[in-house]
């Protein structure tokens, strides 16, 4: 018998991004990730959909579709759910060329698993995390290959909304009114606009680049930069998947990935998911005043054996 429990939780976020898979064998978390965008550059929008909420409900509709009617690995899951999303992103638009360019692209990152009588198998892109307690205590957490280039960008946020509250307010970050945050990131989103669009090319689906990740855009580069593996499901106690908004930025650069599955592993044995949600929210409100946003989306599966 296994155990079924999840968590959804939209934050601050205007879109709903995140996305969640509770199939009859297929269970996971996606992370919607729009193209860059801004004030001065408004989202491009799919029927009323943000990029990241179109990819996340596209990747919600293939898994089930797939895992209904076919029985394929999740690495081909994936390869599918890209071209599909390749074709879908033409059809709105997007021209061939824009389809090899990942910053045009909306994408998601994921951390989904597939249970079969003898097998559990598992892929991850990007910053979601996998948490897998094997029966012996041993655990096996999956790496964020996104670390370096979320650590570039968290500098970039941090030091623009430095200078904005210098330049507008004349005041350090952490003294600038509430009130007043949402112009500060405004700005800053303004700012960091083509920061993030070369950041993308040079690190989207590039496994060349030494901070390069992949993410689910319609780019089969993606294959390449899965994380996939395959344990005896009699071996395992306890799977986690997580979204990245149930582990902030300050906890997920203080320490290696191992140590972080450790602790949120103990957390949900203490407190379950709620308990680590609620975690997540105490942390973010100690450090709102120089993040960008208040909360972040956060989403999470857990399966106990």
């Amino acid at each position: 018998m296994v155990k079924h429990y999840a968590i959804y939780d939209q934050g601050s976020s205007p879109y709903r991004e995140d996305g969640l898979i509770m199939g009859q064998r297929t269970f996971g978390v996606l992370d919607g990730v729009s193209m860059p965008y801004s004030p001065q550059h408004p989202p491009k929008m799919f029927d009323g959909l943000s990029g990241g909420e179109m990819v996340a409900r596209h990747c919600e509709f293939e898994c089930k579709v797939q895992s209904g009617h076919i029985d394929p690995s999740l690495r081909e899951v994936i390869g599918n759910a890209s071209l599909s999303l390749a074709l879908r992103l033409n059809e709105a638009g997007l021209a061939l060329c824009d389809l090899e360019d990942a910053g045009s692209l909306p994408g998601a990152a994921f951390a989904i698993a597939r249970l079969f009588e003898d097998k559990i198998e598992i892929v991850q892109a990007r910053d979601c995390m996998v948490i897998v307690e094997f029966k012996n205590g041993e655990i096996i957490v999956s790496p964020n290959k996104a670390r370096a280039n979320d650590t570039e960008m968290h500098a970039h946020i941090e030091r623009l909304q430095r200078e904005i509250a210098q330049e507008t307010f004349n005041l350090v970050l952490e003294e600038v009114p509430e009130d007043k945050r949402a112009q500060v990131r405004g700005e800053m989103w303004n700012r960091l606009y083509h920061i993030l669009i070369a950041a993308c090319r040079r690190d989207v689906n590039r496994r060349e680049s030494p901070s390069g990740y992949g993410i689910l855009n319609g780019q089969l580069e993606l294959l390449d930069l899965l994380w996939e593996h395959t344990f005896p499901r009699d071996e395992v106690a306890t799977l986690l998947l997580l979204s990245d908004g149930m582990i902030p930025w300050t906890v997920m650069r203080s320490t290696n990935d191992t140590e972080i599955g450790r602790t949120v592993l103990a957390e949900f044995k203490r407190r379950g998911l709620a308990g680590l949600l609620l975690s997540a929210r105490g942390t973010e409100k100690q450090t709102v005043a120089t993040s960008y946003t208040d909360q972040a989306e956060a989403t999470a599966v857990a399966l106990v054996f």
